[in-house]
């Protein structure tokens, strides 16, 4: 496995309790594996990938 994340939760502060962006998020990229994160927009796409950068340069 070369990537693997979970549980993985993201909540933006806005007043209200916060905007969760991510809620309990987990999977596994194995060797020789294409990924791509689709979806619509506001689903959370950037907010995982900037969750696993900064994780990754922490």
């Amino acid at each position: 496995m070369i990537l693997s994340a979970s549980h993985l939760s993201l909540t933006y502060p806005n007043g209200n309790g916060g905007l969760r962006a991510l809620d309990d998020v987990s999977f596994a990229v194995n060797e020789g594996e294409f990924v791509c994160v689709v979806g619509p927009s506001g689903c959370g796409k950037s907010s995982l990938l900037k969750l696993l950068w900064q994780e990754q340069f922490a």
